[in-house]
């Protein structure tokens, strides 16, 4: 495996576990890209600016002389913050499960299936933006993260049964593989299929053919069995019998945790004005060069902590809240992503299910 599949793993780790597989070592290449777009943005909106109001100073000189500037007052730091809960708001529980399929397709959506019945899923607007598509009824679209469903027993089963049988058709689940897709090359993402098989979480991950050393391609066949697989995980609730469900309404999910990630340089609370540099330094795997999970009582503490002194927001989404904060090394800067986290198990091949 080579570093940018090893890259990916990671990412695709990070995005989805609320226990990292390891240190991480490894910076994401597609976070300091979506980093590196959203400052382009804003540089091009700002260039904009600066130009439509230099033109409209030319047409009409005597805007400037006619009116003196008021100064206005900085807001207070109370940015709504998309995807994080009030304090009022309960935590979704149990808190923790025993993950029996994990489904990510390219598109952007996320499915988790537990063995309690729990389906703790999400259609996000993109993989970069990563606004929430389904906002259950009377539900606050700004909070909104991930929604939940429940499934019986033999629901579980069965949804599990008929995922495992078309993969296995076409020679996957057996064991954990990676597959080249021609059509993922442009943009680097990637698909995770995760599925459980006596007892033990076996993954399909379909990524550019680039990212590995000895490719292996994805067959037609293969492309077709993971279609179908992303189409049942996407409508459980129409290809599934009633007798399946145990809850078929979709209800808000609320994080109990959050994981924290960043991007080529660990933060460095040293370079932070207080309160922000003593509440970073608590996070002391974060500062050791490894993900860290936290509980949203923690994320809700760091998150004002850092907008209290002004830090900079680069994204507000209800998949990922980043701020640009000072890093290890001289002038170097990193992005510290807020992602909500869902129970999970290691996604790798040894997660027991």
């Amino acid at each position: 495996m080579n570093d940018r599949l090893t890259t990916l793993l990671h990412d695709q780790a990070a995005r989805l576990d609320v226990h990292p597989p390891g240190p991480g070592q490894v910076r994401r290449a597609a976070l300091h890209k979506r980093a590196v777009r959203r400052r382009s943005a804003a540089a091009a909106l700002t260039v904009a600016t600066v130009v439509i109001i230099a033109l409209f100073a030319v047409v009409n000189p005597l805007v400037g002389a006619r009116r003196t500037p008021v100064p206005v007052a900085p807001p207070a730091h109370s940015t709504r913050f998309a995807g994080l809960a009030s304090a009022e708001t309960p935590v979704s529980v149990p808190a923790d499960g025993r993950l029996v399929l994990n489904i990510s397709p390219e598109s952007g959506a996320t499915w988790n299936v537990y063995a309690d019945g729990r389906v703790i899923w999400q259609r996000w607007s993109s993989p970069d933006a990563g606004d929430p598509l389904v906002i259950p009824p009377g539900a606050d679209p700004s909070r909104t993260t991930y929604v939940q469903q429940r499934l019986t027993p033999h629901g579980v089963q069965l949804l599990v049964s008929r995922i495992l049988a078309t993969g296995q058709a076409v020679g996957l689940f057996g064991k954990g593989m990676s597959l080249g897709n021609q059509a993922f090359e442009a943009d680097g993402i990637a698909a995770w299929y995760q599925v459980c098989n006596n007892g033990h979480l076996i993954h399909a991950q379909v990524v550019p053919p680039s990212y590995m050393d000895n490719p292996q391609l994805e067959t037609p066949a293969q492309m077709r069995a993971l279609a179908q697989i992303t189409n049942l995980a996407k409508n459980p609730s129409s290809l599934l019998p009633a007798s399946a469900w145990a809850d078929r309404t979709i209800r808000p999910y609320v994080p109990s945790h959050y994981l924290l990630v960043f991007d080529r340089h660990a933060p460095d609370p040293a370079k932070l004005p207080s309160p922000a540099k003593e509440v970073l330094a608590q996070f002391q795997p974060l500062l050791h060069n490894a993900d860290q999970t936290v509980t949203t009582d923690q994320a809700r503490a760091l998150i004002a902590a850092l907008d209290g002194v002004g830090v900079k927001v680069v994204s507000n989404h209800a998949s990922n809240l980043g701020f640009d904060v000072p890093a290890v090394g001289d002038g170097n800067r990193t992005i510290l992503e807020f992602r909500p986290a869902v129970p999970s198990s290691h996604l790798t091949d040894s997660g027991q299910c």
